[in-house]
């Protein structure tokens, strides 16, 4: 998992990646704790060619308001540089991988 800390890097990073797992989370947020364990996971998983970032919401605040966070964890998904999904609250690993295999799935949006 990368650290997205300006919206220059994140949107190098969406461009350069078919597939981009963004996740918004704070160091005292206990359920962001548990899934971003899950999310480095699942991005250790060779099989998945994905990209998965972080952005930190109380060290890069211009992130965040530039993405309406108003609520973590939170989880976008993009595909070709365009959102696909966005969620929020902690999910289990199946959960995940799921939305991961739809998006490989997707043709194009």
């Amino acid at each position: 998992m990368i650290e997205i800390n300006n919206e220059d890097e994140l949107y190098r990073v969406v461009q350069e990646h078919e597939i981009v797992v963004l996740f918004f989370s704070a160091s005292w947020c206990i359920p962001c704790k548990k899934m971003k364990k899950l999310l480095d996971k699942i991005s250790s998983e060779e099989s998945l060619k994905i990209q998965v970032a972080n952005i930190d919401i109380e060290k890069y605040v211009n992130l965040t308001l530039s993405n309406n966070i108003n609520v973590i964890p939170m989880v976008h998904y993009y595909k070709n540089g365009n959102v696909f999904l966005k969620e929020s609250g902690l999910k289990t690993h199946s959960y995940v991988f799921q939305n991961i295999e739809a998006l490989i799935k997707v043709v194009s949006i």
